[in-house]
């Protein structure tokens, strides 16, 4: 018997065919125009707390677990934290110091450098969507669509640049919803905005999908009895099994692994099979 390498790690077994609710977080689950976020994240990080002078190797553990667990949560969550770990470690003069605002500034703008590049590619033709997004998600997308599901992004990454991003890569139509984080929504949460899916949709859990790469949607999804479907792709090409990825999302309780959406209409049928 050939056995397909790609094909979906089960877990646990959900309740197929009564999904009426996807939620998708964006960045490393749909888009990869952010590729790359955690090391920027990682720099941005360690410059801070030392204030540029080489880290030893327990602040750079220290920073490299905490960027891999919160993956999900809102920069300007993970650049409050930073702000802690900045007065904790005591290693830069206070007027250095700066709030969760100041170093998510720092942050967005290094990032979108790298962004910017990749957006400036796709508006001269030389990339196309397929080129920066996880391979097969589109027309995973587009048959869920079909299937007549409310489709909605759920995201870590400020809102407008989540909306001008999916329009970007021609998908923003295909979602109700685009929730993401903001100035004006310090309090923003994916656990929060879950909370609110289920109470409109009566607590019917066994309609909602949750499918990201990060363990916090996982994790949320799987504490609320949602059925979660854990990304494992390469962060970089958007392909096949990252191995590390498969640990932190099992661990946060995803039902399933897959490493991208290669075999789509496959996976659409297993998730609607009744």
């Amino acid at each position: 018997m050939v056995v397909d390498e790609f094909a979906p790690r089960v877990f646990r077994a959900f309740t197929t065919g009564r999904f009426r609710l996807v939620l998708m977080d964006f960045d490393g689950t749909i888009s990869l125009l952010r590729s790359g976020w955690d090391d920027v994240m990682r720099e941005v990080m360690l410059e801070s707390i030392t204030g540029g002078v080489n880290a030893e190797p327990g602040v750079q553990a220290e920073v490299d677990q905490y960027i891999e667990q919160s993956a999900g949560l809102s920069a300007l969550h993970q650049m409050q934290h930073l702000a802690a770990m900045v007065r904790r470690h005591g290693r830069v003069a206070s007027v250095k110091m700066l709030d969760g605002h100041g170093y998510k500034a720092i942050f967005n703008t290094r990032l979108l450098a790298r962004v910017g590049a990749r957006i400036r590619k796709m508006e001269s033709g030389e990339a196309v969507a397929e080129d920066m997004t996880v391979h097969g998600v589109i027309p995973f997308i587009r048959l869920l669509h079909a299937r007549g599901m409310r489709l909605s992004i759920l995201s870590g990454t400020d809102e407008d640049a989540v909306r001008h991003e999916a329009g970007l890569l021609g998908i923003v139509d295909y979602f109700e919803n685009v929730w993401g984080g903001a100035p004006h929504k310090p309090h923003y949460t994916k656990a929060g905005i879950l909370d609110e899916v289920l109470a409109e949709c009566g607590g019917r859990r066994e309609e909602v999908l949750v499918i990201g790469d990060g363990a916090i949607e996982i994790r949320e999804a799987h504490a609320r009895g949602c059925a979660a479907i854990g990304v494992a792709a390469n962060d970089h090409t958007g392909r096949g099994w990252d191995e590390s990825k498969c640990e932190l999302l099992r661990a946060a309780g995803a039902d399933w692994l897959i490493p991208d959406y290669r075999s789509t209409e496959q996976l659409v049928e297993q998730l609607f099979k009744t």
